[in-house]
């Protein structure tokens, strides 16, 4: 259809109106909006409705239920707007094309148990940065990066929190979800040269980039996650960081303040662990613990070149060394012997993947002559051995 055009485009109250109204339209699940109230044109405005669409669908936690369809409609006589025909996800609609109502409030519920066994563990003793931390390392050990198609939770909460698989946009939905659960305020960043999505946190009173997409590491070789490996590089970042580290084609942001960019945690590439009121992690030169992520001085409990730092109990950790698998006790400060892949595999292959589950160290060994990998597991006895 053709319409005639407006004599002005409406102004940005207008359209900040008119995204209210949007979010409040899919959070009572109806299918259309009148926006006849407003002078919008279909020559003028619908450039502006579709980046509203877009924004509301791609920055909204709580919406994992909407999908990139939408359709205007408008007077042919004079172009005017009147209606906007909202589009629901194929999962959350029967088979008669109406909103289920019902699967989305199971889904939602889902998404809340999650959101709630998170927010369960943050300690009385944590600050501002020590739950941000946390949130940030939940999310990246409990999902794999995923990108399919076929698997349109990925662009969610609900996949990344429920199913522990998504893309960047579910990654930075699931974390603004929780975050914003604790109480912060949480906004959005978008590249489309990148074609990426990540998050700004408000800490005190600074903002910060925090890309937990990008700090989820994948195997370059199989393309899978990579477990026992979590990246702090794109932790509470400033946009001149981001730009220097891979991040472009995005409008500046509030994210100025750089008293984190080159702080410690951007060189950990194991998850933190917050155990009896302290942090417990790895890095290139040893076992350290320290009061609070960003303040307190660390100690070190042991001297050692590791990797894949990995929780087994609350006092017990698992981790990589010249290529053998040993356990730390931070009780006694001490690490023992657990296994060499040298007797199963041989020379040739190298330890490069953990993680502890269901009584079971499941591990990844690589072969550095022509990059092979395989995967077996370990059944954990006493003591944490195997």
């Amino acid at each position: 259809m053709c319409g005639a055009e407006s004599a002005s485009a409406a102004v940005q109250s207008d359209y900040d109106k008119l995204k209210t109204k949007v979010i409040k339209a899919y959070k009572e699940y109806k299918t259309e909006l009148d926006i006849g109230a407003f002078e919008f044109y279909i020559n003028d405005d619908k450039s502006s409705i579709k980046d509203i669409m877009t924004e509301v669908v791609n920055k909204t936690p709580s919406l994992f239920y909407t999908n990139h369809s939408y359709s205007l409609e408008y007077n042919t006589l004079n172009g005017k707007i009147v209606n906007i025909q909202l589009g629901y996800a194929s999962e959350y609609k029967n088979s008669s094309g109406k909103v289920n109502e019902s699967a989305i409030k199971k889904a939602s519920n889902k998404i809340n148990k999650e959101i709630k066994k998170i927010t369960s563990q943050i300690k009385s003793g944590m600050n501002s940065v020590d739950k941000a931390l946390f949130v940030h390392d939940y999310i990246v050990k409990n999902t794999s990066y995923e990108n399919k198609s076929s698997n349109n939770s990925r662009l969610t909460e609900y996949g990344v929190l429920v199913k522990h698989k998504g893309n960047c946009q579910g990654y930075s939905l699931a974390y603004a979800a929780v975050m914003e659960k604790l109480g912060f305020s949480v906004g959005f960043v978008n590249s489309d040269s990148m074609e990426h999505v990540w998050n700004l946190v408000k800490i005190g009173a600074k903002w910060y980039n925090i890309d937990v997409t990008w700090d989820d590491p994948v195997d370059s070789i199989r393309g899978k996650n990579q477990d026992g490996v979590v990246y702090h590089k794109y932790f509470l970042a400033s946009d001149s960081y981001m730009k220097k580290n891979g991040h472009y084609g995005y409008e500046k942001t509030a994210a100025q303040n750089t008293n984190y960019d080159k702080s410690y945690v951007k060189s950990v590439i194991s998850a933190f662990d917050y155990s009896g009121g302290n942090w417990v992690y790895m890095n290139s030169s040893g076992i350290y613990r320290r009061r609070h992520v960003n303040s307190d001085m660390a100690k070190c409990l042991y001297k050692v070149q590791g990797k894949c730092f990995i929780k087994y109990n609350a006092i017990k950790y698992y981790y990589i060394s010249h290529n053998r698998l040993y356990i730390f006790s931070c009780k006694s400060n001490k690490s023992a012997l657990v296994w060499s892949p040298v007797k199963k595999y041989g020379y040739s292959y190298y330890i490069v993947q953990l993680k502890c589950a269901s009584g079971k160290i499941k591990y990844s060994v690589l072969n550095a002559k022509n990059n092979k990998v395989k995967s077996g597991s370990l059944e954990i006895k006493k003591g944490g051995f195997v």
